[in-house]
């Protein structure tokens, strides 16, 4: 007991020691969690990637036509995508594709950052402080044709505000939450995303015979 008593230093470091033995498994632990996710998070997007391209390996308007809202939505402008994406001036290389392509891009971005699917929050001032031009006029345009009416209002509103380059209203905090609030209880994802499709559906004909013009030329893609 006197040696217990007499060497209680040592016992205070191995309590120490264990604790902090403890706190790294757990770092570790949470960090091998954390990879993991990613890991498969990002094998479950190169899956779903694959998928779509799958999909629409060959664009015509029987395979537009045979899409589910989102698939058509995500698959159109996967493709916009890898045609830009190996470009050097990815800007200059948007403003080229075919009108109806860069719609279904500006649509997809917007979808994807609008409507949190982590949080379920709907938020339409998040998509115009992410993104400038030249997505905002597509986005616009598409929204314009295909609806919901809704949408275009809140979005006609908001716009002018908080485009960088738009100096005709200036940014007021208040009035972008209360169109964001407008927005989100007027407007769902499955709405916006449907009427989105019907609409690109309805250019079926368009994506068809626009598709060629997305494959890369020769010096773009070395």
């Amino acid at each position: 007991m006197s040696n217990l008593i007499e060497y209680w230093y040592l016992w205070l470091i191995f309590a120490v020691l264990l604790i902090v033995t403890v706190f790294v498994w757990k770092k570790a632990a949470a960090a091998a969690a954390k990879r993991f996710r990613r890991v498969h998070g990002n094998i479950a997007a190169v899956r779903r990637e694959d998928e779509l391209s799958a999909m629409f390996a060959d664009v015509s308007e029987e395979a537009i036509a045979a899409a589910g809202d989102a698939d058509l939505i995500e698959g159109l402008a996967l493709l916009a995508q890898k045609c830009v994406e190996v470009r050097p001036d990815i800007k200059t290389a948007f403003k080229e594709l075919p009108e109806v392509w860069r719609e279904v891009y500006a649509v997809n971005v917007f979808i994807s950052d609008v409507f949190d699917e982590k949080t379920g929050k709907t938020t339409l001032s998040d998509f115009y402080r992410r993104n400038g031009e030249p997505l905002l006029t597509p986005l616009g345009e598409a929204v314009r044709k295909a609806g919901p009416e809704a949408a275009y209002g809140c979005i006609s509103r908001a716009r002018p505000m908080m485009d960088s380059d738009d100096e005709s209203a200036s940014y007021d905090e208040k009035l972008v939450k209360s169109i964001d609030s407008e927005f989100a209880a007027a407007v769902t994802k499955e709405a916006f995303t449907k009427a989105a499709a019907d609409y690109f559906r309805s250019r079926a004909s368009d994506f068809a015979g626009s598709a060629d013009r997305l494959k890369p030329k020769t010096e773009d893609a070395r």
